[in-house]
């Protein structure tokens, strides 16, 4: 992947389909939030890696009143917390049209918000 900023390489991925995260080469660490430097050792020896797009449910809450007027035109909505097979914790939508489990496999998608791709996770089945 390019030198570009690390934000504009994770949002290229998923413009292509791909939830991009980084691992540093010098201590293993694996994080998803677009950073120059690791967030446990300060090194740049980042290398950027692809995700299979698949976890587990840790948490979610369904939102009936949303803080910002942009999103309140689709409250009520459910925002999960979602461990990554590859070892990191992603924030996400999550449908949730059928009853949420913690612990339930939810696999990661993305979906068209205004032109900008975001990830959006469903219950695998």
């Amino acid at each position: 992947m390019n030198a570009a900023h690390p934000l504009q390489v994770f949002r290229d991925g998923c413009a292509i389909g791909e939830l991009r995260y980084q691992r540093c080469r010098s201590c293993g660490r694996v994080q998803t939030y677009p950073r120059a430097t690791c967030e446990r050792c300060r090194r740049t020896t980042l290398e950027w890696l692809t995700s299979q797009r698949s976890g587990t449910l840790a948490t979610w809450t369904t939102v009936h009143r949303a803080a910002n007027p942009r999103f309140q035109a689709r409250a009520p909505y459910t925002l999960a917390l979602v461990d990554m097979a590859e070892g990191f914790r992603l924030m996400m939508n999550v449908d949730a049209d059928i009853p949420l489990t913690i612990g339930a496999a939810i696999a990661v998608d993305f979906v068209d918000d205004d032109g900008t791709m975001r990830v959006h996770g469903r219950v695998s089945r």
